[in-house]
């Protein structure tokens, strides 16, 4: 499992997870094309059991040839722009850690500004649709100690934040 840990001044607490499958119900065509060519080259019917079989296997192969790094993950959560500050949840010093385990699964370690957030649940959605194609499920893990300050937001976030004019 690969993770990275953003700076944080203390270990986080961690609150309830949401989690979002991908790509884990429909595999890629490439995956079904090596299914069919398994059961054809097999010359005889296949079972429920073994046709199931046949398709996790298929689908963990076309997994594990699209596992993203860290990096990957880090870059795209750029795109997620946070609704009221529209700076991205990078920049802001919201993702407080990323973890890619060996079959593609990312969990996210994150926080918001304040706990209370109206806008979770579109923060959520939009994480899970940026790596839709990069990871084969998602679980952000809300953090909220240490609680979110402004001394969490990069340098290109405060630049970003200055160009709005906010005062930081």
């Amino acid at each position: 499992m690969t993770e990275t840990m953003f700076d944080s001044p203390t270990a986080p607490t961690v609150g309830a997870g949401t989690t979002f499958s991908q790509m884990a119900s429909a595999p890629s065509a490439e995956a079904s094309d090596r299914t069919g060519s398994a059961a054809s080259n097999a010359g005889e019917n296949n079972s429920p059991a073994q046709a199931g079989a046949a398709a996790a296997e298929a689908r963990d192969a076309a997994a594990a040839s699209v596992i993203a790094t860290t990096d990957d993950v880090i870059e795209a959560l750029k795109d997620v722009v946070d609704p009221e500050l529209m700076i991205n949840i990078i920049d802001l010093g919201l993702v407080y850690g990323v973890e890619i385990g060996e079959h593609g699964d990312v969990t996210i370690e994150m926080t918001l500004t304040t706990p209370m957030c109206p806008l979770t649940d579109q923060l959520e959605y939009d994480i899970r649709v940026i790596l839709e194609g990069i990871a084969t499920s998602v679980t952000i893990t809300w953090v909220w100690l240490p609680p979110w300050t402004l001394d969490r937001i990069s340098d290109d976030g405060r630049a970003q934040l200055r160009a709005l004019g906010y005062n930081l």
